[in-house]
Parts: C-alpha cells; structure tokens; sequence
C-alpha cells in the first residue's frame, strides 16, 4: 500500500488492532512465491483475489458456461499473525475461482476477480467476517481495509495495517462489457488517492473533472471522521477485505463489502492495475504530487447491485449476495478432503506407549 503522507507505518498497525480485522490473513504460495492478502470468512474458508491463485489452474483449463472446478493444491499457507507465528498458520488443500473471470468474453472481468480457499481444518478463535444477504448501502458509507501487503515494507517485515477508503464510486464499464446496465452484474467499485487538504475547499460543480469532485469528497470524509489513515491499495493488497459499517437494528455492523482486485488510473476502464514492476516502482519513490487524485483502489463486490441505481440522487443503493459466489462457496465446502497423514516420531511412539500403560490421560 502507498501510505497517505500524513500517517506514520504505526498509525496503520494500530488501526488495524480493532476486532473488525481479527479476520484478515496473509496468502503465500511457497512454491511460486506469491503473496497476497486474504479474509476469512467461514471456519476453514477464506476469500482473496483471484488473479494470485490464477496460476494454479491447469493451463488447458477452459470453463465451460458456469462449470465450477476445484483445484487441489499443496504449497499454499495462510496465516493470521504477523511472522507466522505458531499456531496461526494453516495448510490451503484447494482453491476454486469466479468461472466469470476465466472467461474471455467478459471484457471486464475483473469485477469477478474473487477464488475462495479451503483449509486443512477450521481455524479456532478467530470469528470468520460476516456476508449480509441484502442491504441498502449509503454512498457515502464507510469502508475501511485491513491488508499483510509489502510493497512498502522491507523483504522481512509481515504486518497487518489497515486504512480506510473514503468515497466509492461505479466503476464505469467499457461498451462491450455484456453486462452494462444489468441489474443482477457484480461490481467493481473504486475509491480514490486523494491530496489531502486542511482546510477544505469550496464544493466544485457538477461541470468539475471527475478527479476534482471525487477527490473533494474525499477530503470532506476524511475531515469529518477526523483525518484517518487512508491509502492506494498496490500488489500484495490484492485480495483485502474492504468492510461496510451497516445499521441492523438500531446497532452498527461492520459486514465484508469486497476484496481489493488492483489499483488503476482514472483513465483505465479494463480493472486491471497497470503491468509490470515500473508503475508501482514508480508510485514508491515519485513525489505523491504526481499521484494525488489519478490513481484509485479497485476492489470487487460479493454483491449484486439491484434496479436502484440508475435513479438520480439516490443516497443509498441496494446490493443482494451474488448467487454465483454461493454456488462456488457450496462447490468448495462439498470438496472431500483427503486425511491429513502425519509421519510417526520417536516421540509419538512414547506417548502412545504411555496412553496404553496409563490409560486415557493428559500427557
């Protein structure tokens, strides 16, 4: 992540200290040595980017319409402690992706860049992140991210940050997007990399640059929740929680809203951050006026938006769970895993000696 020029490494780290964050785990394939950030959200089920599990479908693999497939896999951990520290790391034993995103005809299919990853067992003392199945968003909601990326860290460091995003707009979709003005397609929303300002400005008009209004709201968010840590998500953020503060009877909830897919110019309209090391080299060591209000994180939706969004001056939109992910949540769970076969040490002989002489007892 690129920090926002105001907040120190450890404003992030302790912002991400809340409950709201217990949930998000880092992703390593030891084998290609692939790093990403992940959430879980069920006891053995996590949810990340799919385009750092891409590589491990077999490359004669083409989905069929909304064939699911599972992929077994044997290299990939995930951990909930920084340095993976014992007892918070996990085994991945397979992987499954959107078919969507695999799926050429989709222009844009970066709005279904989401797999889900089945551990060897369930992960104790960490409550999984919470899906709604229906809900009304404000527009001006809430969104905070919690992320294990290092693109600004050293080599050795592995902690958890968070950060907020603090406006989201419609991600405009290209004309040969099949799904432009559908009203059951998954989303891809974005939020802005504003230049923060202390004392805010007059309200542009409508007639103002899109980066000039969206940056404006920007600022205004950021001064009326007292000038949080905020960030442009970059590699290694790739598949982060983005939570959604949501009012369920009378009591705020903090509910998984989507995963960061990329980050992108303004300009860009395929979802995809720009490739290659040089544009996030870039983004590291230029000065931040040349990124100020250019660049947005993109993060992808578990929701489908509903009819309401074409309505002019709608403060709040209704979003449903997109029932393809589900579809491939229940594929995933239904997976048979093979038992785990453990080696047998000299030191298991001896307790299994003394359990025989002993009986059932705590060693």
């Amino acid at each position: 992540m690129l920090s926002d020029g105001v907040h120190s490494t450890q404003d992030y780290i302790n912002f991400s200290r809340s409950e709201i964050f217990d949930s998000v785990c880092s992703i390593n394939d030891v084998q290609s040595n692939i790093s990403q950030t992940g959430v879980l959200i069920g006891p053995d089920i996590v949810a990340t980017a799919a385009h750092g599990v891409a590589h491990m479908i077999p490359s004669n693999y083409r989905p069929n319409g909304d064939e699911i497939c599972v992929i077994p896999v044997e290299t990939v951990i995930v951990g909930f402690g920084s340095y993976f520290s014992s007892g918070y790391t996990y085994k991945v034993v397979a992987v499954v992706i959107d078919p969507r995103y695999l799926q050429k005809e989709y222009v844009d299919h970066g709005k279904f860049d989401i797999a889900f990853l089945r551990l060897e067992r369930e992960v104790r003392g960490i409550k999984p992140a919470i899906l709604f199945d229906k809900a009304e968003i404000p527009n001006d909601a809430t969104l905070v991210v919690g992320t294990f990326g290092t693109s600004d860290l050293t080599e050795y460091d592995n902690f958890k940050r968070a950060f907020m995003l603090l406006e989201m707009d419609i991600y405009q979709h290209s004309s040969n997007d099949l799904e432009v003005f559908s009203p059951v397609k998954s989303l891809s929303l974005s939020s802005i990399f504003f230049k923060p300002t202390r004392e805010l400005p007059k309200a542009p008009s409508l007639q103002e640059s899109e980066s000039v209004v969206r940056s404006y709201d920007a600022n205004k968010k950021w001064h009326e929740l007292n000038n949080p840590p905020y960030a442009l998500a970059l590699p290694g953020t790739s598949g982060a929680p983005v939570f959604v503060e949501h009012m369920v009877n009378g009591n705020i909830q903090e509910y998984l809203f989507g995963i960061v897919t990329s980050f992108s110019t303004l300009s860009d309209y395929t979802f995809h951050s720009p490739k290659g090391i040089n544009e996030r080299e870039y983004i590291l060591r230029e000065k931040r006026e040349k990124i100020y209000d250019r660049y947005q994180t993109i993060f992808a939706l578990f929701y489908q938006l509903e009819d309401n969004y074409l309505k002019e001056n709608s403060k709040k939109r209704s979003y449903h769970k997109d029932h393809n992910l589900t579809e491939l949540l229940d594929k995933l769970k239904s997976y048979k895993i093979a038992p785990i076969k453990h080696k047998t040490s000299w030191l298991d002989n001896i307790f299994s000696f003394l359990n025989n002489v002993f009986g059932n007892r705590n060693h």
